[in-house]
This record gives structure tokens, C-alpha cells and sequence, in this order.
């Protein structure tokens, strides 16, 4: 068998791309070999030291209200797209902080950043990462540096379809002491629905693991405007009070790349005692998983069934002894 290469993403994707099994088996190959592998494998990755620098390009308000942080890996042309929707309608009172999470493309990504402040002026901030570190801790990151009251959450594969989208995400949550987490209707570029809040399902040909499932996925959405409380909010954009977003930790960083995490947060906000809800006026469109890649890779699917064994490990056992 050929050598795993030295510890990080990488391995865990060399390991998981070898990995070929029936369904059936599935979960005693996760609960006896894999997921405690992975595990091991991720939690000495996220012990690795890593450093980030900070770029400002423009001066940001001091009363800033809400932080929105976008991790960016593999396509660095989302940042040029979104600014150039931000500088036409964002509140100058909000904030972006784009973290790079591909070190290779630090020098293309800096350029880019000053052309693009150059041509939109739009004030941002843009965090390097000295290494690849996934969806979770870049995020995390993120929020470390975030000054807002709110903090969204967004891919950078998502763009407004309406000016007022983070206003009024801010406005739902300010008014609703009851709502932890606040996501946005997010469409496909024909209109039709990609994100409109997750429910749960148990999946019998996954080892009867619960799945996050959108429900109304690719159908046309009504007309109303209005605010629905959902089972969670996608991570694609997800807005939330920080200092809420701190006290429960953030991400999640033992999930790897970016399945589960928005939903173990979501989780971890209804625990508080708090709701998610979607605001269906706040509406952008979402390419849906452009931001991440390799999508269609053995280890890809192995490693979404990981990051499902470690959610069922988290919540579906402690809800079975809740109810017990």
C-alpha cells in the first residue's frame, strides 16, 4: 500500500479515497475503523500552529453592525464578483472579512484585492491563512477578528438578489430575542429554490443516520415574505448575534472541509433555547458547492458520511436518551 502523506487534509483524503464499502456495513466501518481514524488524523491536523496576517484595503466604520465572513479556497474570482455587488448596496455599516484558506494563491489573491478595491472601493478586509485549515476553523477565524453585533456567515459563492438582504436579516434578529440563527432564501439562477431551511430525515439505506434534507429544493418559491422557523439554517449564509456565536464556540472543527458544521451549530443554538428561522425576503443566489470542489471524488462522499457519523454520535444518541 502506497505511504499517506504527512499529516493533514490530504491524508485524510488519501485514506478515505481508498475506502469502498457496501452500505450495509457502513456504520460498523465507521464506528470500529474510519471515524476513529479520521478522527485521530483531524484532531492532530487542527493541533498544527497556524499563523494569519491581516490586509485592511479601505477604513471600515467603528460602529460596525454586522461582520460578514467568507472563506475563500480554489475559486478567488468570487471575491471580485461579490464586491462587485457589495459596493452597490451594502450598508456602509457592515463589514466583510474574506479569509483565504489557500495559501498557494496568497500573492493572486492580494492582487486581486487591490484591483478590486481599486475599481469598487468598497472597504473590506482580507485574512491569509499560512495553511489549508477547512470550512470550520477558517470560518472561526473569521470571527475572531469580526467587530460586528452580528456575524453572517456566507460562501462566497452566494450573491444578493435583493439590496437589502442583510439589512433585513439584521432586523429579524433584532427584533426576535427568541431567534438564535437567521438564514436567507437562496435560489438557483433559474429562480428556483436551493436553500429554504433544512428538516431532519433518518435515511434506512444510511444506517438509519439523520440527514439534513431542503425540503423544497429546486421548486418554484411563493411570493410571501415572511419569516418561517425552520430545523436549521445552511452555513451558506447564516447570520447570527456574535456574541452568541462565541459563547457556544463556533464551528464545530472536528467536522472536516464543510458538511454538518452549519447544522451541528444550529443544534448547538436550539440547545440554548433559541430558533432558527428563515427570512424569505432576504434573497440571494447560490451556485451551490462551487466554493469547495471535487465534488464528485470517492473520498468527497466518504468524508460527507464522516462528518454524518459524527453528527449522529453528537446529537441522535443523546436525543434517543433524552427520550429514553
Amino acid at each position: 500500500m502506497p505511504q499517506l502523506r504527512t499529516p493533514g487534509l490530504g491524508s485524510i483524503k488519501d485514506l478515505l479515497g481508498r475506502v469502498d464499502m457496501q452500505h450495509v456495513d457502513m456504520a460498523a466501518a465507521y464506528d470500529r475503523v474510519i471515524g476513529p481514524a479520521v478522527f485521530a488524523m483531524n484532531q492532530f491536523r487542527m493541533e498544527q500552529k497556524v499563523t494569519s496576517s491581516i490586509s485592511n484595503f479601505g477604513n471600515v466604520q467603528d460602529d460596525v453592525v454586522c461582520s460578514i465572513i467568507v472563506p475563500l479556497y480554489g475559486r478567488i474570482d468570487f471575491m471580485e464578483y461579490q464586491l462587485a455587488f457589495f459596493s452597490r448596496s451594502l450598508n456602509p455599516h457592515h463589514e466583510i472579512i474574506y479569509v483565504l484558506d489557500d495559501p498557494p494563491q496568497k500573492r493572486a489573491t492580494e492582487a486581486l484585492a487591490r484591483s478590486c478595491y481599486a475599481r469598487f472601493r468598497q472597504p473590506f478586509r482580507l485574512v491569509t491563512l499560512s495553511a489549508n485549515v477547512g470550512y470550520a476553523p477558517a470560518n472561526n477565524i473569521g470571527l475572531s477578528f469580526a467587530q460586528g453585533k452580528y456575524v453572517c456567515f456566507l460562501n462566497s459563492d452566494v450573491f444578493p438578489k435583493v439590496t437589502d438582504w442583510l439589512d433585513s436579516m439584521v432586523e429579524v434578529a433584532s427584533n426576535r430575542p427568541d431567534v438564535g440563527a437567521v438564514g436567507a432564501l437562496l435560489v438557483f439562477e433559474d429562480e428556483s429554490v436551493q436553500h429554504e431551511g433544512c428538516s431532519y430525515e433518518v435515511l434506512p439505506e444510511l444506517s438509519n443516520w439523520t440527514f439534513p434534507l431542503h425540503p423544497r429544493k429546486g421548486r418554484f418559491p411563493t411570493e410571501e415574505e415572511d419569516v418561517r422557523e425552520v430545523d436549521a439554517v445552511t452555513g451558506a449564509c447564516l447570520l447570527m448575534p456574535s456574541v452568541l456565536a462565541r459563547e457556544v464556540g463556533g464551528f464545530d472543527e472536528g467536522f472536516v472541509i464543510g458538511d454538518f458544521e452549519d447544522v451541528d451549530l444550529c443544534r448547538k443554538v436550539m440547545k440554548a433555547g433559541l430558533k432558527c428561522v428563515i427570512d424569505r425576503h432576504a434573497r440571494l443566489y447560490h451556485l451551490e458547492r462551487q466554493s469547495q470542489g471535487d465534488q464528485q471524488m470517492a473520498w468527497r462522499t466518504n468524508l460527507t458520511l464522516y462528518n454524518a457519523w459524527r453528527f449522529q454520535k453528537r446529537w441522535s444518541i443523546a436525543e434517543k436518551a433524552a427520550c429514553s
